[in-house]
């Protein structure tokens, strides 16, 4: 969606993203991206997975259905 964006911002506004738009800006926002996908990830993995007997459960235990759907969604 980043790289959308900023390529929307070049065609449509050329001379205000020439001005602008900074490289340091295109990589932080990457960096953030990439970086809360990985952190929103590990949340619901940790929240949703359990050890039984042994055995690892990974994405099972929800604390509602309405959890679990909204997840998936």
């Amino acid at each position: 969606m980043v790289i959308t964006v900023e390529r929307y911002l070049k065609v449509v506004y050329p001379i205000w993203s020439k001005k602008k738009l900074h490289r340091w800006m295109l990589y932080s926002a990457v960096a953030f991206s990439c970086i809360s996908a990985i952190i929103q990830v590990f949340a619901m993995t940790f929240t949703t997975t359990d050890v039984i007997d042994g055995v690892c459960y990974g994405y099972v235990f929800w604390q509602s259905r309405a959890a679990q759907i909204t997840y998936r969604i």
